[in-house]
């Protein structure tokens, strides 16, 4: 036969490689976690066989002190375009380094590195008294934190009592940074503290003392007594 009779046999060639880039988020969770949120931009045409997590606590040069590696690959949210995965137990308050790989039959991707710190408890409240109050039975106190830990404060605990010690003690919650103390005895120290609480723990400031006025009372009906030289008003 001639070759103008020959068919013409078109061959697909399909070229695999490594898993494409991954792109990554990651967000803190109550108390001590951090949830790690990943996509992939391609398995390089051959399925992903598994995830790799490593992460550890030497987070300003990623040099890896304290290292934890988790091979994910049995994790239910995870799938050929990428996955989550919840990092628990960690310490509050630290900055993590944290390094993700996707492998094929091929091979990994380039490691995707990032850094997030988990969740710490507040500051402790900066606590000041008003110091001039108009009321012999009331105070007002206020206060501040310069840092919530990262996350919202659930309640400010503030107790007030006569004893420095605070044996005996009044007490109220609030999510306000002022309060109104009620029912105080007049002409009497006090001591007061704050408590600062959020999801990781609470941290409880310095305390401070006020003590409410005492106007003198109105003066019983004068009685004068008067003498050859002089006159005096006598009040009982």
């Amino acid at each position: 036969s001639s070759l103008a009779d020959c068919g013409t046999l078109i061959v697909a060639v399909i070229v695999l490689e490594r898993p494409g880039p991954i792109s990554a988020t990651v967000s803190a969770v109550c108390p001590n976690g951090l949830q790690i949120q990943w996509t992939m931009s391609g398995n390089g045409g051959s399925d992903i066989n598994n995830y790799t997590l490593r992460w550890g606590t030497n987070a300003s040069s990623c040099t890896w002190n304290n290292i934890t590696t988790s091979r994910v690959s049995d994790y239910d949210s995870l799938t050929q375009q990428g996955g989550s995965y919840p990092l628990t137990g960690l310490e509050s308050g630290v900055q993590y380094c944290i390094e993700i790989k996707a492998t094929n039959g091929i091979g990994s991707t380039e490691p995707y590195v990032f850094t997030k710190a988990t969740f710490a408890v507040p500051d402790r409240p900066n606590v000041t008294v008003t110091s001039v109050s108009l009321y012999e039975t009331r105070q007002t106190i206020h206060w501040n934190v310069s840092s919530t830990g990262g996350t919202e404060i659930l309640n400010y605990t503030v107790t007030w009592s006569k004893d420095p010690g605070f044996t005996s003690e009044e007490m109220a919650e609030t999510l306000s940074m002022t309060l109104n103390l009620p029912g105080l005895t007049k002409g009497t120290m006090y001591y007061t503290r704050v408590n600062a609480t959020n999801c990781v723990g609470s941290n409880i400031s310095t305390v401070e003392s006020f003590l409410t006025r005492c106007y003198p009372g109105q003066p019983a009906q004068p009685s004068v007594i008067l003498s050859d030289q002089s006159t005096k008003l006598m009040f009982k």
